[in-house]
């Protein structure tokens, strides 16, 4: 992975960890992304028959582990025509989103943190189709900014 995808992937990881931040603390009825990145972080602990961390260090730990996967898969947005970037950021975020929403209940994680209500569901979509977009502009600004300088 070239470093405009890996920056466009980790601008789109970054944006959606501040909004669930700033959501989380302004907002009441927000998603809680950071809450169940604690759950599967200590879910996969406990799976591999490993004490889990606690306190700062879990918090951390599932931070760091959402931004280097989110990134990863944003940074799909630099493969490709540029002109359709746009819309791979977008349906990147919207498949980010949705499977937020499918996969951790299936493992018993995350229904109340990102599909307690109506409002948290779209929440929830909303900010991972944000950070695809950015991706996907950090992208296009990145890839003319390389055009202009050659």
């Amino acid at each position: 992975m070239n470093r405009v995808r890996i920056g466009s992937g980790l601008v789109g990881a970054t944006s959606v960890a501040a909004l669930n931040y700033l959501a989380a603390r302004y907002l009441p009825g927000a998603p809680r992304l950071d809450v169940l990145g604690l759950q599967l972080t200590t879910a996969a602990f406990k799976k591999l028959g490993i004490q889990p961390p606690s306190g700062l260090p879990a918090k951390a730990l599932a931070l760091l582990g959402s931004l280097a996967s989110n990134s990863m898969f944003y940074g799909l947005v630099g493969l490709g025509a540029p002109k359709a970037a746009w819309l791979r950021g977008g349906a990147l975020g919207l498949a980010m989103g949705l499977g937020v929403l499918t996969l951790p209940p299936a493992f018993g994680v995350g229904k109340r943190e990102t599909g307690r209500t109506p409002t948290t569901k779209a929440g929830t979509l909303i900010w991972y189709i944000l950070g695809g977009i950015l991706a996907a502009l950090t992208f296009l600004a990145s890839h003319e900014h390389k055009g202009k300088s050659r």
